[in-house]
């Protein structure tokens, strides 16, 4: 994620869902961010013990 909002990116086409542009691009990049998925979320959850 780092690197991609290093780009200057105008639109996000998602295959599901709506297009998001402008100041919303900035927003969603940093919620990815924030989200919690793979190993770190197993991690969390302790489903590996």
């Amino acid at each position: 994620m780092n690197g991609i909002e290093r780009l200057e990116i105008e639109h996000i086409l998602p295959q599901h869902g709506s297009i998001i542009e402008g100041d919303n691009i900035k927003k969603a990049i940093e919620c990815l961010k924030a989200l919690e998925c793979g190993v770190e979320a197993i991690k969390e959850a302790k489903l590996y013990e």
